[in-house]
């Protein structure tokens, strides 16, 4: 049996790629900071998208509109704002899903855990770079990477 909530969360995620992948990097004021900014929550959708099994067994005393979770590894991580995002096969993921009783989107959270990568330089004090003005599916997004100056990357998106 095809699970929907799978199907939903690949929309999902599958609306972010597309967006991701469009030839956007610029905008009227040529200040690029809020493009890359959304490029970078994207990018973290991307991974997750990439994670996401196509079919599952749906459990049948599970409502449609319960939460549904799926995690693995492997994360694309940078060391600044603007930086290229390098493959961390190790770093840690993890999305929460939740559809309304219709099967529609309510929200859509993705969370990781990594470090950053050879070549990648580890800031002086903690950096914190906000994730602003995107939406997956309709819903409107906000979140945050932070890289530590001992290399540890995070990243946090919700999406309702």
């Amino acid at each position: 049996m095809r699970d929907d909530r799978s199907e939903t969360q690949l929309s999902a995620i599958g609306d972010a790629i597309a967006f991701r992948l469009a030839p956007s990097f610029s905008d009227q004021g040529g200040n690029n900071m809020k493009t890359l900014k959304l490029a970078a929550g994207i990018s973290i959708l991307a991974t997750a998208a990439m994670m996401l099994p196509s079919t599952a067994t749906a459990a049948p005393d599970k409502p449609i509109n319960a939460a549904t979770t799926d995690s693995g590894t492997l994360c694309i991580v940078h060391e600044a704002d603007g930086a290229p995002y390098v493959v961390d096969t190790e770093c840690s993921w993890h999305t929460v899903t939740k559809l309304d009783k219709d099967g529609n989107p309510k929200s859509f959270t993705y969370q990781d855990k990594g470090n950053l990568q050879e070549g990648q330089t580890a800031p002086d004090a903690a950096v914190k770079i906000a994730i602003e003005g995107m939406s997956v599916s309709g819903l409107a997004c906000t979140g945050t990477e932070v890289v530590t100056p001992s290399g540890q990357y995070s990243s946090d998106l919700k999406c309702k």
